[in-house]
């Protein structure tokens, strides 16, 4: 583990991207640059029959670079395949009455609304605790409930106080709603300071719910807010994922087809991690296993198309968040100076050291983003880089003890800022 900060105006110099190479040989641009159509090449390299460039994409995908350059390739197959799932789907809904019953069996059967939920996580203190501060947990993509995160995090967070986890409405997130539930917790149990902690996108509701939340409540004060792999924008998302999310939010604001599962089935099918499974990559001919792909369907329609499932509102509301973010306004309402908030929050960002780790976002794309923000506003900006082969993708279940000396070390680290500013 490394923590880097406060920032500073003089940025530290960051590699360049070096062109991918195999054995010596550097591999075209099409296939060194994973953002890119790896497969579009390859066919274009098997049509030519040149059997240097042949060898060049056989080789990157039989040996040491097989494994980015694969799911890359994959990916890129596996977004014309779910183009042509979302068209069928959408012609196969064209017609009123069936996107009315689908979106009545979302909203009412499947998924019908639940409020928002602010859950304190009770579990066996280990130490006394200031009870007029707490931390409150949010969730990120796909996700609904923050309090298994919570729980794993716990081991640290209960030093700050109480320890809070968010659970979304099934009908989408509402910053409003959200900062609603959370007054209550706060009026309950007296709450004078607090800090937040989101995974993934989670980190961005997090920031739009504590600039909301100093907006109704200038005498609060929020100490930090941590944002773990969040991205600080669209452009903070991988290649693939970043086109999912842009064509899935256009689709739905065209054809309100969020609420009901013929969507959902649409977008899951074949941009799962698990479309892999169905989906056989060779470089001149991908093909379908059609038999796997129904066993896949089949496992979707059970632990996805479920009433315990996270609803399609909550899942399209996410991504119009990640569209619209907007980092630099965000940090400038939470830079304003309160009476009670004398200095900004602390914006502390955890993440892979190795950004490649990551299967989800460009943290170097994010932190650099929050770093010229926090800059331009004198806010406290700190990173703490993960390190280890099972670090991957904001994750603190699969590495609680790592996590927790974290968080314990920005306590620390808090502490000692907060002695500074106050002598």
């Amino acid at each position: 583990m490394h923590i880097r900060g406060p920032s500073s105006n003089s940025h530290e110099k960051r590699p360049t991207n070096e062109p991918l190479q195999y054995e010596g040989v550097q591999l075209p641009s099409e296939i060194a640059d994973p953002y890119r159509t790896a497969v579009e090449y390859a066919r274009e390299v098997y049509a030519s029959n040149d059997p240097v460039l042949i060898a060049q994409i056989e080789r990157a995908h039989d040996a040491a670079v097989t494994r980015n350059k694969k799911a890359f390739s994959r990916r890129s197959f596996l977004g014309l395949v779910g183009k042509a799932a979302l068209v069928a789907g959408v012609a196969a809904t064209t017609v009123e009455a069936p996107i009315k019953a689908d979106q009545w069996v979302g909203d009412h059967l499947l998924w019908p609304s639940t409020g928002v939920e602010t859950h304190e996580v009770a579990m066996n203190r280990s130490e006394k605790y200031p009870s007029n501060s707490g931390t409150f947990v949010f969730e990120g993509f796909a996700e609904k409930n923050a309090t298994a995160i919570a729980e794993a995090l716990f081991g640290s967070l209960q030093a700050d106080g109480h320890v809070y986890a968010i659970e979304y409405d099934n009908h989408g997130i509402d910053v409003n709603d959200i900062v609603e539930s959370i007054l209550v917790k706060i009026d309950k149990d007296q709450l004078k300071e607090m800090s937040f902690y989101g995974r993934s996108m989670g980190g961005d509701v997090a920031l739009l719910v504590a600039s909301e939340l100093l907006k109704r409540r200038p005498a609060l004060s929020i100490k930090s807010i941590i944002l773990d792999c969040t991205p600080s924008s669209i452009d903070a998302v991988r290649g693939w994922d970043k086109g999912l999310i842009e064509s899935g939010e256009k689709i739905s604001k065209k054809l309100d087809l969020v609420g009901g599962p013929t969507l959902r089935m649409a977008i899951e099918l074949p941009h799962s991690p698990q479309a892999a499974e169905f989906i056989k990559l060779k470089p001149a001919a991908p093909y379908v296993d059609v038999s796997a792909m129904v066993k896949r369907f089949n496992n979707l329609y059970k632990w996805k198309i479920n009433s315990k499932s996270t609803s399609n509102r909550i899942l399209f509301s996410q991504l119009g968040i990640i569209m619209s973010m907007d980092i630099h306004a965000t940090f400038a309402e939470l830079s304003k100076l309160t009476e009670h908030q004398a200095v900004p929050p602390s914006i502390i960002e955890i993440r892979p050291k190795n950004s490649n780790q990551d299967e989800m976002v460009l943290n170097d794309v994010s932190e650099e983003e929050f770093r010229s923000a926090s800059n331009k506003l004198r806010m406290h900006f700190y990173v703490v880089n993960l390190v280890g082969k099972e670090i991957r993708h904001a994750d603190p279940r699969a590495s609680r003890t790592k996590y927790n000396t974290v968080l314990s070390e920005i306590q620390k680290l808090q502490t000692r800022s907060d002695t500074t500013k106050s002598s």
